[in-house]
């Protein structure tokens, strides 16, 4: 998961950790291309579209074109879906998406689309 919100972090790893989903957390776009550089073993990619340092639109790009990861679903996770574009989210390598505020049977229902859990 790459959001930078320490509230959004919290919500997030509370809902994943309750269903026995293992998460790895990181703070920006830049550190996400490089977890999955790093680890490349992950079963899906929670991505927070604003972020500092590198965007999640930049990141999932990254992640498809540089390091050449085209299996992984990336999530988009957006308060600005409507300005930003499902279209574009998709462009960016992305898979789906999930609009903030986000509730638990929402991000269950998208992460099960994507991955067996």
């Amino acid at each position: 998961m790459a959001e930078d919100n320490a509230m959004n972090q919290k919500l997030f790893r509370t809902i994943l950790k309750t269903e026995g989903i293992e998460v790895d957390l990181v703070e920006n776009g830049e550190d996400a291309v490089e977890a999955v550089r790093n680890r490349g073993e992950y079963d899906a990619i929670l991505m927070d579209v604003q972020m500092p340092v590198m965007d999640g639109l930049e990141a999932a790009r990254r992640i498809r074109d540089d390091v050449g990861d085209h299996r992984v679903p990336i999530i988009a996770v957006t308060a600005f879906l409507a300005q930003i574009g499902r279209e574009n989210c998709m462009r960016s390598g992305m898979n789906d998406y999930i609009e903030k505020p986000f509730h638990r049977d929402t991000i269950l229902g998208v992460l099960r689309k994507w991955v067996a859990l």
